[in-house]
């Protein structure tokens, strides 16, 4: 067995290391990353970038650069980037194959990856520039320096404006009803969204009564009680898991007691929900007419230039979700969004 102190393994990450200081030099310009620290990036931008979370390569695909992404992380199910290397999930990174891959950027966010990356790519000489996500707004501030980055500030712009435009007309609806809901990221145990999260901003702007608004974290843990009490009348489940959690549900008393589990208005809602990327757009489409139909409200999203879709020439709408065979993808995601308060970055 070769240990990480032994000559051969010392000289394989030497070879590595050594090759991406090989990297062609290139005119640079400098830009500042949501960790404050300024990061040297190619005037053009950078030509071989990893996508360290689904997000983030969902923002290069909309900004243009899909060409320019050489790696992906699990759970990124674009169409456009699914011929690309797998370098583990966003917690759970391969450190060896992202700096065999070369690449003359990494980009991370400081809510969806760890600090012990970040670290490692310091050690070795790779350039990682760090977003940072959790409500709305930093989405559009990381869109912002994406596009300034690659040169497209015109599509980071033109996001903001359909998103505004959809969300001022939503929010001047007025809804038949704003029903009680609950949005389950996990099960066992429990955790959801909270004050701060994109996704409570998403289900607010669909018209929703969201009973976790007044919780003061984005991606809070609850009591089962606590659910039991709200009582919603409408419960949220990311459709990657919709069938098997929602059969689980329902062979438990606690939460059969629940009138959304009692009455059958448990919901699937687009996996990708979980990604704060400009595709945020065709979810909150997507939630308001599995929760309300199609009614005069749809004409919100005509008037914001209608469906995103998943490429920068708008061609592939969201379609299905794709599975990946991840059965535990579900809690996965519920135990990710848990680790964002204690990620430690500082």
């Amino acid at each position: 067995m070769q240990t990480q102190g032994s000559p051969r393994v010392r000289l394989g990450w030497g070879l590595m290391v050594g090759a991406v200081a090989l990297v062609a030099a290139a005119p640079t310009r400098t830009l500042t990353d949501r960790m404050g620290r300024t990061v040297a990036v190619p005037s053009g931008g950078p030509w071989r970038v990893v996508a360290m979370n689904p997000s983030v390569a969902e923002m290069l695909v909309w900004l243009g650069v899909a060409d320019r992404i050489v790696a992906v992380s699990e759970f990124t199910d674009l169409p456009e980037v699914q011929d690309r290397p797998r370098i583990g999930g966003p917690f759970t990174p391969n450190a060896e194959r992202i700096v065999a891959l070369r690449p003359d950027l990494v980009v991370l966010d400081r809510h969806h990856n760890p600090k012990s990356l970040a670290d490692l790519l310091d050690r070795v000489g790779i350039p990682y520039f760090v977003l940072a996500t959790q409500g709305i707004e930093d989405i559009r501030e990381n869109l912002r320096l994406l596009g300034e980055m690659f040169n497209r500030p015109e599509r980071a712009r033109a996001w903001w404006d359909r998103w505004t435009a959809a969300v001022r007309c939503l929010d001047d609806t007025a809804w038949k009803r704003r029903p009680r809901t609950f949005f389950l990221l996990s099960e066992r145990p429990v955790y959801t969204v909270g004050q701060g999260s994109f996704i409570l901003e998403v289900l607010e702007h669909a018209g929703l009564d969201v009973v976790t608004r007044v919780v003061p974290r984005p991606w809070p843990q609850v009591d089962l009680e606590a659910v039991v009490r709200w009582d919603p009348e409408v419960l949220l489940i990311p459709a990657n898991q919709y069938a098997s959690v929602r059969t689980h549900l329902e062979t438990l008393p606690a939460w059969r007691s629940v009138t959304a589990v009692r009455e059958g208005r448990v919901v699937a809602v687009p996996t990708r929900i979980l990604h704060p990327s400009p595709y945020l757009l065709d979810v909150l489409q997507e939630v308001v007419r599995r929760i309300h139909g199609d009614g005069p409200w749809m004409e919100c999203f005509h008037q914001a230039g209608g469906q995103i879709g998943s490429s920068a020439d708008g061609q592939v709408g969201i379609g299905k979700v794709v599975m990946q065979g991840l059965a535990h993808g579900f809690r996965l995601w519920g135990m990710t969004y848990g680790l964002w308060e204690r990620s430690q970055w500082e």
